[in-house]
């Protein structure tokens, strides 16, 4: 059984309130700074045939690709934000990172995804070069910090960026992926491909920084979950800045195309923590009382094993 995750700490009250603010906030800011453009074909294989409707939400449809077996917005704005922040100033940040709980964070999540990158890797992590993708604030490279050799972040926010540089003290890129000449052992992805409107071709690019055995490990949405299936428009997931949510078949189609070897995909999620605050948030019902929530993290850890857990996680090797 996997550590357990407190739900008090990651879906408090007002929670699902928060998620449907923000995605209105996405809405009137893509009206607002651009508009919006038609995706036509298929983000990942460029596949346009034999599609069908998946989603249906506000402000778009993710169409289901039969051929890499990936969904995706036929809908995105204009002014397409790669992250899951657009930074003003240092204050905002800051105020951000406090909210987020960093802390626990770091203690119940970086610490999961340092072990994992551990029993993965063919030499000692204090001999590694890491690179984080999206790195945002950095609270995975503070901890990542302390077990490699040399750490680096990618962000594409400039105040962001400049932000973790400062309080980090280690080189956070803003540049595109071909201008970094440094060469990296593991490099990570964690809730970036999905904001990414051309993901194939950013790994493509990664593949060509990775040193020979090098891995890429990358965490993003599964659209093949319970929590997909049961909220469908509801879920956490879906909001403007996601372009693309894979299935497993998409890592197995993504792999081919950049000859690299699929060596770890499992899922991990909150289903039922989603499921629950929805309830609470939404529908106003109560549910301190309720079976679910007094096993959620056991129902969570069947959901994890039968591999429909609303994130997906996997590593390939070059």
């Amino acid at each position: 059984m996997n550590k357990n995750i407190d739900f008090d700490i990651m879906r408090k009250p007002g929670f699902y309130n928060e998620v449907l603010e923000r995605r209105k906030h996405n809405i009137d800011s893509a009206k607002n700074s651009g508009g919006w453009k038609s995706i036509n074909e298929c983000p990942i294989c460029g596949f346009n045939d034999n599609t069908e409707t998946q989603f249906t939400t506000v402000y778009s449809q993710y169409i289901y690709c039969k051929k890499c077996k990936c969904v995706y917005s036929n809908r995105i704005p204009t002014k397409q934000n790669t992250g899951k922040f657009e930074m003003k100033d240092f204050q905002e940040i800051k105020n951000l990172s406090e909210e987020l709980i960093k802390k626990y964070r770091q203690d119940r999540f970086a610490e999961e995804r340092i072990q994992i990158i551990k029993k993965y890797i063919k030499k000692d992590m204090n001999k590694c070069n890491l690179l984080d993708v999206g790195c945002s604030t950095g609270f995975f490279l503070e901890v990542a910090k302390k077990y490699f050799k040399n750490v680096s972040g990618m962000e594409k926010d400039k105040v962001t960026a400049e932000y973790a540089e400062k309080v980090l003290g280690i080189p956070i890129h803003t540049c595109d992926v071909s201008k970094i000449k440094e060469s990296y052992d593991v490099i990570t992805l964690f809730d970036v491909l999905e904001h990414i409107e051309k993901p194939l071709e950013l790994l493509h690019s990664l593949k060509s920084k990775l040193n020979d055995n090098g891995i890429i490990l990358a965490f993003t949405p599964n659209y093949h979950s319970i929590s997909f299936r049961m909220l469908e428009s509801g879920s956490t997931h879906l909001y403007p800045g996601h372009v693309v949510l894979f299935s497993e078949g998409t890592v197995d189609f993504i792999s081919n195309e950049l000859y690299m070897q699929k060596i770890m995909f499992e899922t991990q999620g909150m289903d039922w923590f989603d499921m629950l605050a929805y309830d609470r948030d939404i529908n106003k019902i109560p549910i301190d009382n309720s079976i679910i929530k007094k096993h959620v993290n056991k129902l969570q850890d069947i959901t994890n094993a039968l591999y429909d857990a609303n994130s997906l996680r996997f590593i390939l090797r070059k």
